[in-house]
């Protein structure tokens, strides 16, 4: 099913220090974090996946490989990955690595809605620069770990990269050359489907330019994007819910659909973190008047196999035709001081299981943007995927 295969990534070089170029995906950088990032080196990667316009990343990616900030690896290799991190006081760790991936939609498995207007933009950066700017994020199933072992046994090597970023993930990289390791992990996936969890508006991106440019051949670069491919079933990975911050709409304004849909509770503040911290409900916190537990009730207007999404609850049967501002964040902390800062209501959500995933993946549905969160997320800047020479542009 997936064709795996490597590729001669492009890296920066050894004279940059890697901590002070690299970045989150994208579409977690805000505009504080872009300024903070463009400060830190004239060499962040922020220049080119969030540039003032495509011409600009061209101009700015063509000076860097002139300057040999960016080099090619000399072999075709396969880059093992592995994050150390805590959350709620846990330590987890997770293992992955990055390959190319053919573009067969028999092979990748999709679950979240996409903005034609992102897709867009990150077609026409892509076609412009020929570089893919940060990997897709997708999950495959080894019930026993045979992939992780072996990734295991490079941890008495040297990484090319390692560091730790800014919310104390410790990220290490190596390069895989051997050509009987990477046949075993083309071997241990080929019967598989992949699961795409993060990155649905740059694969379509790459699936629109091999569209618009006609390629049949299945061997081309343009059939193939740069992965980031890990364990489905890994302690190491979790899916964090993206919460609701709801500007002009106020409770009182859709109570009624509220409880049309909802089992409510009225409780106090702190036993209401308690119960969304344990899952036990979504939570509303609002301008006015007590947090309320949210319990879904049975029977509600949604395919059976998407019970336990709760972005389908609270975006489809209660924020759907409302006219309001909905902002999104995984922090539950950050949520809470919007209410302070202007917003109306904010729904807390809960993470979506795996299981669930699975289901909703399996019966081809798709669900809201925003409703999962993937921690931790990958580094953009380890390594990039280079479709073609940026000063030699594609076809238009």
């Amino acid at each position: 099913m997936p064709k795996i295969k490597p590729f001669r990534g492009l890296f920066f070089s050894e004279e940059v220090e890697i901590k002070k170029v690299v970045t989150p995906p994208y579409d977690v950088i805000t505009p504080r974090m872009k300024e903070e990032f463009l400060k830190r080196s004239p060499f962040n990667v922020v220049r080119l996946i969030l540039p003032e316009g495509p011409e600009e990343a061209k101009k700015t990616l063509l000076a860097w490989l002139k300057k040999g900030v960016l080099k090619r690896e000399e072999e075709p290799s396969i880059y093992p990955y592995k994050q150390v991190f805590s959350y709620d006081g846990k330590t987890y760790t997770r293992w992955g690595f990055i390959a190319l991936v053919e573009l067969e939609d028999q092979a990748l498995k999709e679950h979240e809605n996409t903005m034609e207007e992102v897709v867009s933009e990150r077609f026409t950066l892509l076609k412009i620069t020929g570089i893919q700017t940060g990997e897709i994020f997708s999950l495959y199933q080894d019930a026993k770990g045979e992939i992780e072992k072996t990734f295991k046994a490079l941890e008495g090597e040297k990484p090319k990269f390692e560091l730790t970023d800014d919310e104390g993930v410790k990220h290490q990289l190596w390069t895989l050359k051997e050509p009987s390791l990477i046949s075993f992990l083309q071997e241990k996936l080929q019967e598989q489907r992949l699961l795409i969890a993060d990155g649905h508006h740059r694969l379509k991106a790459a699936k629109a330019l091999r569209n618009y440019l006609g390629i049949k051949d299945e061997d081309s670069p343009f059939n193939y994007v740069s992965m980031y491919l890990t364990d489905l079933l890994s302690e190491g990975l979790l899916i964090l819910p993206v919460h609701r911050i709801v500007y002009g709409v106020e409770e009182t304004s859709i109570m009624r659909k509220i409880r049309e849909f909802f089992k409510v509770k009225e409780t106090s503040f702190d036993l209401a973190l308690e119960a969304h911290r344990k899952g036990e409900a979504l939570v509303l916190f609002s301008k006015k008047g007590n947090p309320k537990l949210l319990f879904p009730l049975k029977d509600l207007p949604i395919p059976p196999h998407l019970e336990g999404v709760d972005s389908v609850l609270v975006d489809q049967l209660l924020l759907e035709e409302t006219g309001g501002k909905i902002s999104f964040t995984k922090d539950r902390e950050e949520a809470l001081r919007a209410l302070c800062e202007g917003a109306d209501m904010v729904f807390l959500l809960r993470g979506v299981k795996r299981e669930v995933l699975e289901r909703v993946v399996e019966k081809g549905e798709i669900m809201p943007k925003k409703s999962t969160y993937f921690y931790p997320k990958v580094l953009t800047g380890l390594v990039f995927y280079q479709l073609f020479e940026a000063d030699c542009e594609v076809d238009t």
